[in-house]
């Protein structure tokens, strides 16, 4: 993965990103010089640069198991962009690719995040801004005990309720070879 110039553009007031990063064992996996996962690793770390102070971004990895590593989406202060880069370079490999669960999961806090900012009152649907769910993966889903047909209907959803603009979903292949199946 080579992610040499990131730009991150606000529609609206500000973003709020989840990053999910595959830490499952096909990861480990070396390529000119570094692993799959030190690539996704220095990919998550960029994408977190580029957002302003006033964005919100949570960082989930997954395996064998989906882990939130931020805590929910936090606030990026200089101080909190360095506490997530630390956690993201600490990330190890473990598992099998819980794929369809961690699109799920970035979609719930989605959710979550929406619904609780309303109810506090502290966003409209004219200032939400927008949503970000960047999932940075080397494969197929082989763990998840959801379905893609779950995927779907979760996304679905989200545009029901928040509609069709406010969230962008981006999947990055890192090192994927020409026998990877893309869906």
């Amino acid at each position: 993965m080579n992610i040499n110039h990131v730009s991150i553009e606000a529609s609206r007031r500000h973003v709020t990103s989840i990053t999910a990063i595959d830490t499952s064992y096909s990861m480990s996996s070396r390529e000119g010089g570094k692993t799959r996962l030190d690539a996704a690793k220095e990919g998550a770390c960029k994408l977190l640069d580029a957002h302003g102070s006033e964005d919100h971004m949570a960082v989930l990895s997954f395996g064998s198991e989906v882990n939130d590593v931020s805590g929910g989406a936090v606030e990026l202060s200089r101080a909190n962009k360095v506490a997530l880069m630390s956690r993201i370079m600490n990330l190890k490999p473990s598992g099998q690719t819980k794929f369809y669960d961690t699109l799920i999961a970035g979609c719930q806090l989605v959710l979550s995040i929406s619904a609780n900012a309303q109810l506090r009152g502290h966003l409209t649907d004219e200032d939400m801004g927008t949503f970000w769910l960047i999932i940075l993966t080397d494969g197929d889903d082989n763990a998840s005990e959801s379905t893609q047909a779950d995927a779907e209907k979760i996304l679905r959803l989200i545009n029901a309720e928040l509609g069709k603009e406010a969230m962008k979903v981006v999947f990055i292949g890192v090192s994927l070879d020409s026998g990877t199946k893309s869906k």
